[in-house]
């Protein structure tokens, strides 16, 4: 294994480390909500070398569905846009700042949720560095 699989992978672990870490944030304020509706948690995915990152607000009800971020409406608006600039889903990560959908999918999460969150979202994008 080279020097950069052997990095990539190790991106992945701490990736799916900190996505188990957010599965299982009982001290979320949506954690209730979440399980009262059977969503999963929007963790993230995509390509841990990815050059571009994109960081949406807040799941909706089919990436709560699913647990895959930007795979409803705005998903295929996203994915006009890859298309139109030469890439792929599979070459970039795809994120939210919110893991969990808000009640009503709320515009604007308020700040008790965005800082129990917080801490994740800087550790999910520590990983993706290109330090």
């Amino acid at each position: 294994m080279t020097d950069a699989e052997t990095d990539s992978e190790g991106k992945r672990s701490e990736l799916q480390q900190i996505a188990d870490e957010i599965r299982n944030l009982t001290e979320s304020p949506l954690y209730d909500y979440r399980q009262e509706h059977g969503y999963s948690p929007v963790v993230g995915e995509g390509d841990p070398d990815a050059r571009v990152m994109f960081i949406g607000e807040a799941p909706g009800k089919e990436e709560a569905r699913t647990g895959r971020p930007f795979v409803g409406a705005a998903g295929r608006i996203l994915e006009a846009l890859f298309e139109s600039v030469g890439l792929s889903r599979d070459e970039v990560y795809i994120t939210n700042v919110v893991k969990d959908r808000p009640p009503e999918n709320r515009d604007i999460p308020g700040l008790r949720k965005f800082s129990s969150m917080h801490p994740f979202c800087c550790a999910r994008s520590k990983p993706l560095s290109r330090t």
